[in-house]
């Protein structure tokens, strides 16, 4: 089976359509999504756009709930042909929404202040002779916000140290924070698309144990997240007390300015056992 996944932008792409009554999708982007995607042997999960939300912060557990059922009619209207998750998220309404509140809020708090603090370092390029000394200071804000350096919000904030544009358009990191310039929605959104990276790989690196013919694909209209997603590989190891290890492989792509020996040397300093370029 392909397990396709659709990001929020893609979800409310298709409800502008459906709202709007439209016999004939106008949309170049939905009719290649419909082209492409509407078969019988796809699935289409709507669990990333019911994690972020449609309102810009953390929902509670009714808000979450009146989403799934939202993201549940909106995907199950759209496509004629492809299974959806639809009536699964909905058969586990209560269950799904409290999980998704509490996976969201979980170490949100410190992720968002890291964030915050790294997009008034990062939010103009760091010259050769500096990246070293921004680069500790990244280390330190992590020690202090108890985050691991393996992270994705920190090695996130490495990449963009290290050359990779399509980074800074994720986590959107172009202009300093001020009174005029709200952060928290920014943050939101931000901190919203980069552990969305990482949760996709995860789910798929889980269900290939046990579903190893399956094919795993997260689409989105953004090409930058894409990219992203791309180049993180996790591959999961079973340990003998029956504990899964993620072993995560952050690709060379991601920090374009490094050569391969200090990309080797900062993948060992933030404990990555395994990396290769792919």
């Amino acid at each position: 089976m392909n397990r396709i996944f659709i990001d929020r932008n893609m979800s409310i792409k298709i409800k502008q359509h459906l709202d709007n009554g439209e016999k004939e999708i106008s949309s170049i982007e939905l009719k290649e999504l419909i082209m492409q995607k509407d078969w019988s042997n796809n699935l289409i999960s709507i669990f990333h756009s019911v994690k972020e939300g449609g309102k810009g912060y953390i929902e509670n557990i009714s808000e979450k709930k009146e989403t799934i059922e939202k993201e549940a009619d909106i995907i199950s209207k759209f496509f004629k042909r492809a299974k959806v998750d639809s009536e699964f998220m909905l058969d586990n309404l209560d269950k799904m929404s409290k999980t998704l509140h509490e996976e969201t809020e979980l170490d949100w708090e410190s992720n968002s202040k890291f964030l915050s603090e790294m997009n008034d370092i990062l939010y103009q390029p760091i010259g050769k002779t500096k990246q070293k000394h921004i680069k500790d200071k990244i280390f330190e804000k992590a020690n202090i916000y108890n985050i691991k350096l393996s992270h994705i919000v920190v090695v996130g904030s490495l990449s963009i140290l290290y050359g990779c544009d399509k980074m800074r358009g994720v986590l959107k990191f172009k202009e300093k924070f001020n009174s005029k310039k709200p952060k928290h929605k920014n943050i939101y959104n931000s901190l919203n698309d980069i552990l969305a990276i990482f949760k996709f790989n995860q789910i798929k690196a889980l269900m290939l144990i046990n579903n190893p013919t399956d094919t795993f694909e997260f689409v989105t209209f953004d090409k930058p997240l894409k990219f992203i997603i791309d180049n993180i590989h996790i591959t999961p190891t079973l340990l003998d007390n029956n504990i899964t290890r993620m072993n995560i492989i952050y690709d060379k792509k991601l920090f374009s300015k490094l050569t391969d020996d200090e990309y080797r040397n900062l993948m060992i300093e933030i404990n990555q056992k395994e990396f290769k370029s792919l």
